[in-house]
């Protein structure tokens, strides 16, 4: 059995999360969530989301409810929208920041062999002002891949911390904020998009990522997505975290690209990134060179899996890590 067909058969049959391999991140997310509050952090994982995310991990077993599923990709679309539109944005105070928790999965293939990694990252953002962000990421746990023998990469356990001044009164050009994104128009969002280039989709994927901050300003994005061309109905999917979901999926270059809702309130959950064909996907410029492409034992195959869990109110930022890295953001 060559490579290719390996790793087919994993995205076809072990990619979704399973008991052995998220029982790692089970651990993680619930030790997290018993941890008591900071003085200067309100909230933490212990929302409803984070709740719910926690349940869906502690179960190991994904339950898909049955029902009728929307006809096209278009439809869900369509209802993340309307969903959308039914959530409230935060009110963070003006000195308060609005943090944003992500959780990771990463699966790289080399050679036959892989490995599973879980990392978490969050980013705090001001609510208002010319105030300090961060973005922390820490990698959790490591796990076999399902049917492959274990593969070891290049790894740190170590807090990363990214540290960015500023001294704009307003975002700066371009930066999709939550103080930013105030009063955004539709129109005004479709000039965003338009600015990204060509690929809309990879652009639109980006937007909607970073408006986990602000919902009330996704409809159109999702307005937009939906007119993308060549885009397919998932009808079964589970995120990093494994939640189910239903996808709507783009091919392209030897990858494709997932954005995952909930089934039944058709919120964003997160997103997946797989690398279908690591050779059209280094003829198409987009990663590896065509001689590492076209050597199996070099090439990398990965699929990265992003879960949206939590959006919460901060009173101020944690403590840096040592290590952080301080740059500023121009106006």
């Amino acid at each position: 059995m060559d490579e290719m067909t390996q790793v087919k058969q994993l995205l076809a049959d072990k990619l979704e999360p399973d008991r052995q391999h998220l029982a790692p991140l089970r651990a993680s997310l619930l030790e997290e969530a018993r941890r008591p509050p900071t003085r200067r952090f309100a909230g933490s994982l212990r929302l409803a989301v984070a709740g719910v995310a926690v349940t869906a991990v502690t179960a190991g077993t994904v339950i898909f409810l049955q029902g009728a599923a929307p006809a096209s990709a278009q439809e869900v679309l369509r209802q993340a929208a309307e969903a959308a539109q039914e959530q409230r944005d935060l009110t963070p105070g003006p000195d308060q920041y609005v943090h944003t928790l992500f959780q990771q999965q990463q699966i790289q293939v080399q050679n036959g062999k892989g490995e599973l990694v879980n990392r978490m990252q969050e980013r705090w953002e001001p609510a208002a002002g010319p105030k300090p962000w961060l973005l922390r990421e820490r990698e959790t746990s490591r796990a076999d891949v399902p049917g492959m023998p274990r593969a070891t990469f290049p790894h740190t356990t170590e807090v990363s911390d990214s540290f960015f001044k500023t001294d704009c009164e307003q975002a700066p050009s371009g930066e999709l904020t939550y103080a930013g994104m105030a009063g955004i128009t539709p129109d005004q969002m479709r000039k965003k998009v338009a600015a990204g280039g060509p690929d809309i989709w990879n652009t639109v994927s980006m937007l909607i990522r970073a408006a986990a901050v602000r919902p009330s300003v996704t409809p159109e994005l999702y307005k937009i997505a939906a007119e993308v061309k060549g885009i397919k109905l998932i009808p079964e999917t589970v995120d990093a975290i494994g939640r189910p979901g239903i996808g709507v999926t783009l091919e392209k270059n030897g990858a494709r690209s997932i954005m995952i809702f909930d089934r039944e309130t058709y919120r964003y959950l997160g997103e997946r990134f797989e690398v279908l064909d690591p050779k059209k996907f280094a003829v198409a410029g987009l990663d590896l060179d065509e001689k590492t492409a076209n050597n199996p034992k070099l090439r990398l195959i990965t699929v990265n899996s992003s879960a949206l869990v939590a959006v919460n109110v901060a009173d101020g930022l944690p403590r840096l890590s040592a290590n952080a890295a301080t740059s500023k953001i121009p106006c």
